[in-house]
């Protein structure tokens, strides 16, 4: 099983060090992927975020690969876009935090 923390700080060093070495003024990652299953909201593991962090710490088989580089992007100031019809924007993250949701494969756009 892949460690959820792991890729989780992977992620993050990954944005840090590509806005760094480019000097690009703006990073937004659009995530296209579309091989997920839908995830389960669950009551103590990704309904808030205390229990979203919690959970990617205890490397929960429930969270996500997507929701791991949305959770990234989020708390690296990065726009994340999702692309893919997966619900990858669970209850748990930050309040205020702008996310588009937008399926690529129905053409359906969401700000949530």
């Amino acid at each position: 099983m892949i460690d959820h923390f792991i890729t989780y700080i992977m992620c993050f060093m990954n944005l840090r060090e590509f806005k760094e070495t480019t000097k690009v003024d703006k990073v937004v990652v659009l995530w296209t992927a579309n091989t997920e299953r839908y995830s389960n909201i669950v009551v103590g593991l990704n309904d808030t975020t205390e229990n979203l962090l919690a959970s990617v710490d205890k490397n929960e088989a429930e969270i996500s690969p997507s929701t791991l580089y949305a959770l990234a992007c989020i708390l690296e100031n990065v726009p994340f876009i999702n692309g893919s019809p997966q619900n990858t924007f669970v209850p748990g993250y930050f309040p205020n935090c702008p996310l588009i949701n937008f399926n690529f494969y129905v053409c359906k756009l969401n700000f949530l």
